[in-house]
């Protein structure tokens, strides 16, 4: 039974990634910031008994992080999918004046900016670093960073929402970098693009639901090889340009 390790499994895509491999037979390591909060989560892990294992990991804290190492030495990790993160602006569009948000970067939230990049970018990076090692023991590792269709840059040219946007991108970057450090140890990594999707991050007005989103991901996470690592694909299959 090949084992697959998600970030933010409480809720919203993860929660969706969580179930979907259960139902496909796979060992699931669903780690959250406060599994006595996750109910749902809780529940769906009696569905499945000793197939999902609940582990308290805020990705920012090394704690966590190290506890997780400690008690983990010789588990083999599959598949790593860096879903955690957050998105403190307003979800809008290029309209950001209805949306009460202010283009000029002289307003913005800089304390802001920087806590959605150490959420982002710096948490999902370090840990894939100390997962490493476990992920090197599988014959076929695989580390899947969750992007966003707006961190392409041939595709946008919108103002506002700097902080997810330059944090998205960012991660892209890591993908095609550390990407060729993993590369030397057989592991692959992409970037993926879930669309815009309902979820607490996405809101109510999204045009399609999780579930489709992850049973999209789930198809294409599975078919990406590691001949194209390095890729960055859109929950439909298709290449977004970076």
């Amino acid at each position: 039974m090949p084992t697959v390790l998600i970030t933010g499994a409480n809720r919203g895509l993860g929660l969706e990634f969580t179930k979907i491999y259960a139902e496909n037979k796979w060992k699931v390591i669903a780690c959250c910031r406060t599994p006595e909060k996750a109910s749902v989560l809780k529940q769906i892990k009696t569905e499945f008994d000793s197939q999902i294992i609940i582990f308290k990991m805020d990705i920012c804290n090394q704690k966590d992080i190290d506890d997780f190492c400690n008690k983990n030495r010789t588990t083999t990790i599959d598949l790593l999918i860096n879903n955690a993160g957050v998105q403190f602006e307003n979800y809008g569009s290029a309209a950001y004046e209805s949306m009460g948000e202010d283009p000029n970067p002289a307003n913005y939230d800089y304390e802001m900016w920087a806590e959605t990049m150490k959420i982002n970018l710096f948490a999902p990076t370090k840990l894939t670093g100390h997962l490493t090692p476990m992920l090197e023991r599988s014959d076929n590792a695989k580390v899947i960073m969750l992007s966003s269709g707006i961190a392409s840059l041939e595709n946008t040219w919108q103002a506002g929402r700097y902080a997810y946007k330059t944090s998205k991108a960012a991660l892209n970057m890591v993908v095609r970098t550390l990407g060729e450090w993993l590369q030397t140890k057989k592991i692959a990594t992409f970037a993926v693009s879930p669309g815009w999707t309902r979820t607490d991050m996405g809101g109510p007005n999204a045009p399609h639901h999780s579930r489709t989103a992850v049973v999209g991901l789930y198809k294409v996470i599975l078919e990406a090889d590691f001949a194209n690592t390095g890729s960055f694909y859109n929950f439909d299959g298709k290449k977004i340009p970076w």
